[in-house]
């Protein structure tokens, strides 16, 4: 009687922790059904105030947080994934909630369990199963993992490269990760490196934790199987005493990057990718699609950047105010690199204020040679000839050979002293070749041009030469002529870079060139008869005639003003 009865009771009892079980995953599901079915919810992590263990690392306790449009702003509520007695209240900021106030005033509301060996233990609040007259007959409390940040070695990292190395499709294959081969038959992630959790692997030795999971894929049937289908054996040491790393933590670096940065068996899932309710986007946005960066890709071009520049001011309508000094279209101007960043053309994406970097070389050294080449007597005038050359140093700043035309401003306006005080280099009146005059600028004949990746190449773009009326035939004119006026930029003078006949570069704030003193007809290290003035791009800003030094980016001198 007695073995029947402990039996009848053993019975009871499981059936009993079965219900209570049920009972928890259809909160959950309910939750989950109720909360998940949009995809405009966040999901946040809080801990504890204080750890239940000293020494351990805190568990993470998540909330999915939903918002709502209020006004001008949002409200949002949290929705606790772990059993509570009550839910965190509403309110106008998105943050973490506190965890303690939610789980009960004393000990008996709550229950601790361990959950993952290398963190601390859980706290949730005990939940009542009861029957039909109100008595609790079982309590159960949950927690929830989220193991979306996990790789899945049955469905990542593969063996296509040399000696078994992992290999990924060569750019501009889309969606990073994604196997190329249509095959449902093969991982659809196998471009994921698994190799990277080894701490001693390297892109080109995969390391053995990567070949042997690999190897062993089909032994993955649970998240149990991971360590031994990594091959790591028992005894599996932990931490027992904090030191640089937390209590429970396994001490093998291997073992303890398989257990904590690997789950198997993960289920995929469709995500619409919505605008989330956050402060800073205007509410009649979010909740909405994001906007389908792959049709962009296929519009491309000036439509493409203009409904992108929209969708951001629709979006963040204060998002422009961070722009600073920026002095073009800011949002269209990072709409057009976006677009160009992705596409898989080496056009850039250029329009009126803006203008997207691609593959194009810039400008990284800017050279303007000043020769003194004759002096003679025409009739009754004295002149003098002066010859400038350009040449500019291209870079390649891309991975990938560069060849197409490139086309290059004349521009020099330094002073010529002479009986007329106005004589300057910028009269191109008597000057020869006749150079085309288009946008305000003087442009030298186009160059074809050919630049391996990262290759810097000094170009001459051409020869101006001056003859200079200096005065009446009997003007006395000095061996030494002395150019001037174009220090720290105030003479206006700069550079301008055509490629493929769109305007990528730029000295928008000018340039500063030294006074030249040329002479003639001698030409020694003491008395030159020419001289080359040298710009680096982006190295020297002026403020209120003094320099500010910063030997910066080639890219930025398209933007600065100074």
């Amino acid at each position: 009687v007695g073995i029947e009865r402990n039996t009848a009771r053993s019975f009871s009892d499981r059936q009993r922790a079965e219900l209570a079980a049920r009972a928890g995953l259809e909160d959950l599901r309910g939750i989950l059904n109720t909360e998940a079915a949009n995809d405009d919810f966040l999901i946040l992590q809080s801990t504890l105030a204080s750890p239940i263990t000293s020494g351990t690392q805190s568990a993470p306790q998540l909330f999915l947080a939903r918002g709502k449009a209020a006004g001008t702003g949002y409200t949002y509520r949290y929705i606790p994934l772990f059993s509570t007695q009550s839910y965190p209240a509403t309110n106008g900021t998105l943050a973490s909630p506190l965890v303690d106030p939610l789980l009960g005033a004393t000990a008996d509301d709550y229950k601790d369990f361990t959950t993952l060996p290398y963190n601390d233990k859980v706290r949730a609040s005990w939940q009542s199963v009861q029957d039909e007259n109100g008595r609790t007959i079982a309590r159960y409390a949950y927690w929830v993992e989220d193991l979306q940040s996990r790789l899945d070695p049955a469905v990542v990292g593969n063996e296509k490269g040399l000696a078994k190395a992992h290999t990924r499709v060569t750019w501009p294959f889309p969606a990073p990760g994604l196997n190329n081969d249509v095959d449902d038959t093969k991982p659809a992630l196998d471009q994921v490196a698994l190799y990277a959790v080894d701490p001693s692997a390297t892109s080109d030795a995969q390391g053995v934790i990567g070949t042997t999971l690999y190897d062993n894929r089909k032994i993955l049937i649970s998240p149990e199987s991971l360590l031994a289908a990594a091959g790591i054996t028992p005894p599996l040491d932990r931490l027992k005493i904090p030191t640089t790393a937390k209590i429970g933590e396994l001490v093998s670096t291997n073992s303890r990057a398989v257990e904590e940065g690997l789950a198997t068996g993960l289920k995929p899932y469709k995500e619409q990718p919505l605008v989330p309710f956050a402060d800073g986007i205007d509410p009649a946005v979010a909740g909405t699609p994001k906007l389908n960066l792959n049709k962009l890709l296929a519009t491309g071009g000036g439509a493409a950047v203009d409904e992108m520049a929209a969708f951001i001011k629709k979006g963040l309508p204060k998002f422009d105010t961070r722009k600073g000094a920026f002095p073009d279209d800011y949002i269209k101007t990072l709409a057009a690199n976006a677009i160009d960043y992705a596409d898989n053309d080496d056009k850039a994406t250029i329009g009126t204020g803006y203008r997207g970097v691609d593959n194009y070389p810039l400008v990284s050294e800017f050279l303007m040679r000043f020769h003194w080449d004759n002096l003679y007597t025409a009739g009754s005038r004295k002149y003098v000839t002066i010859s400038v050359t350009t040449y500019a140093e291209l870079w390649n700043m891309s991975d990938k050979i560069l060849t197409g035309n490139a086309e290059m401003t004349h521009d020099a306006r330094y002073k010529v002293p002479a009986v007329d005080p106005n004589a300057s280099l910028a009269d191109m009146s008597q000057a020869t070749p006749a150079l085309v005059q288009k946008d305000g600028s003087y442009w030298l004949p186009s160059q074809a041009v050919t630049l391996k990746p990262n290759q810097y190449l000094v170009i001459n773009f051409g020869t101006v030469v001056y003859n200079i009326d200096m005065g009446p035939s009997s003007f006395f004119l000095p061996n030494s002529l002395v150019l001037n006026g174009e220090t720290y930029g105030i003479s206006g003078a700069g550079y301008k870079l055509k490629w493929n006949g769109q305007l990528v570069d730029q000295a928008r704030g000018g340039i500063h060139r030294n006074d030249s003193s040329l002479n003639f007809p001698t030409n020694t290290a003491a008395k030159p008869s020419q001289r080359v003035r040298t710009t680096i791009p982006s190295q020297s800003h002026t403020n209120h005639g003094t320099y500010l030094d910063n030997v910066g980016d080639p890219r930025m001198s398209f933007y600065n003003l100074t």
